[in-house]
């Protein structure tokens, strides 16, 4: 079965071309509780509201027949814009030399954005560069089923700011009852190699959890004190 953002460009690319446009992104994302359906245009001289009113109008009819999406949504047409995130290969090619904005989903350095411009793009040095600082597609905890990114009402983000918030200190009280532990804690990179996620936790059962936290051990060093032991 296609994706829900794959089947909508296949949907709305007719649509799209009939205005003398092209499909930069189509996203399918939750914001506040609400389903969003976003198709993002380019055009060179821009995209204007009447190219966004008739391909909103004709794919809105083509997704009621063909209903891919169950429950409620909004569909948005629009501009991708000046700040339009580059994914692709060809984009960083398309905007070689151009001001661009790097915001990372892990801190580095204790900032999580970066500006700057885009000097050059070389696909496997990215891929290489970005191995160093997350785990590939397969290798992650998330991937394997065992950890879970968690945030509150109180904050949304996955970033520190998640440590002030009553969900984080109920979770440090309470998660290993359940089996969890706080993945990555502070002061603990050097064995982990990954920096501080309040958010982040892993199951890892609950005699375990409640053995790791007794310890006051991040999950590496207690694996290599169980290792030293059985030696």
């Amino acid at each position: 079965m296609k994706k829900i953002t794959e089947l909508t460009a296949e949907l709305a690319a007719p649509a799209i071309a009939e205005q003398g446009c092209t499909l930069w992104d189509v996203e399918y994302v939750k914001e506040a509780g609400t389903w969003y359906l976003r198709i993002l245009l380019d055009k060179e001289g821009g995209v204007d509201i009447l190219d966004c009113e008739e391909i909103s109008r004709k794919v809105s009819d083509l997704l009621d027949e063909a209903d891919p999406i169950e429950g409620s949504y909004t569909l948005e047409v629009g501009s991708a814009g000046a700040e339009r995130a580059l994914k692709r290969p060809s984009d960083f090619q398309q905007f070689l030399g151009s001001p661009v904005l790097v915001k990372l989903y892990r801190a580095r350095e204790g900032r999580k954005e970066f500006a700057g411009y885009l000097k050059g793009y070389d696909e496997a040095t990215a891929k290489e560069k970005a191995a160093a600082i997350v785990n590939p597609p397969g290798y992650s905890e998330h991937n394997c089923g065992l950890a879970a990114d968690l945030n509150s009402p109180e904050h949304t983000g996955l970033d520190e700011g998640f440590e002030n918030t009553a969900a984080f200190r109920w979770l440090c009280e309470h998660a290993a009852e359940y089996g969890f532990i706080l993945r990555y804690p502070q002061e603990a990179e050097d064995a982990t190699e990954i920096t501080y996620e309040p958010w982040h936790w892993r199951y890892v059962g609950p005699e375990n959890a409640a053995k790791i936290n007794a310890s006051g051990l991040c999950f590496e060093d207690y694996i290599a004190a169980l290792q030293s032991i059985a030696a």
